[in-house]
């Protein structure tokens, strides 16, 4: 319920309401608390998790957002629809605590969210600094927020890691479909800096650059970091 504090493992925080629709403004939050010294990781799960949409212009959170402080990882802000996804925090201090936070401004509108909260133990934790982490030798991994109307949201900036599976050598990434992979346009950088065209990142193949335009440097508001 919001307000409480959770001091057990494998908690759930759940919406107003819940199973049904809440449509109340409002500012819901629960604290998690360490059940035990050796506790390493909180891992949220969002079991159901549907908030407003994100401002379609700017991609921020504006009006429903879902923020996470506390611990010893980046604080993360999302809205939208994430169901399915899930999220690591580090919590290595003693005294850490993390505080999960439901903000609700959005006008005539039905949420509905159940967050599984997990506290994992040093033994079994995933790499430091994984925001999500996924094992088995296939799988699909998605944005915060992808749906058939959802827009990717702003000021995102964390580690995905994916575990070498037993017998293995390499990885490989393709998108599902021609639509499933589209980031922001690159930046021109040096003289005439300006933005290049909508299609910039889209994995639609070659953009038609003229002859200067090759010869000047781009840099990349939005990208997707691959190690090799």
């Amino acid at each position: 319920n919001c307000g409480d504090e959770i001091v057990n493992n494998i908690t759930y925080f759940v919406s107003p309401e819940f199973p049904g629709l809440t449509s109340k403004n409002q500012t819901c939050s629960v604290k998690v608390k360490k059940i035990a010294s050796d506790i390493s990781q909180i891992r949220l799960d969002f079991v159901h998790f549907n908030l407003g949409q994100p401002n379609r212009q700017t991609g921020i959170c504006d009006t429903d957002v879902f923020y996470m402080t506390g611990g010893q990882g980046r604080s993360m802000s999302i809205c939208g629809q994430n169901s399915g996804q899930h999220v690591y925090f580090e919590v290595d201090n003693n005294s850490d605590t993390i505080e999960l936070i439901m903000n609700l401004t959005a006008p005539n509108l039905f949420r509905l969210w159940e967050v599984r909260i997990s506290q994992i133990e040093f033994g079994i934790r995933v790499p430091a600094g994984c925001s999500q982490f996924f094992q088995g030798k296939s799988g699909i991994i998605q944005t915060m927020n992808f749906a058939i109307n959802g827009r990717h949201l702003a000021n995102q900036d964390y580690n995905i890691c994916v575990r070498s599976e037993e017998n293995t050598c390499s990885i490989v990434y393709e998108p599902c479909d021609d639509n499933s992979f589209k980031i922001g346009p690159s930046v021109l950088g040096g003289e005439g800096g300006g933005i290049l065209s909508d299609s910039a990142g889209s994995g639609a193949g070659p953009l038609p650059l003229s002859d200067s335009m090759r010869a000047t440097s781009r840099e990349c508001n939005d990208r997707v970091i691959m190690p090799c």
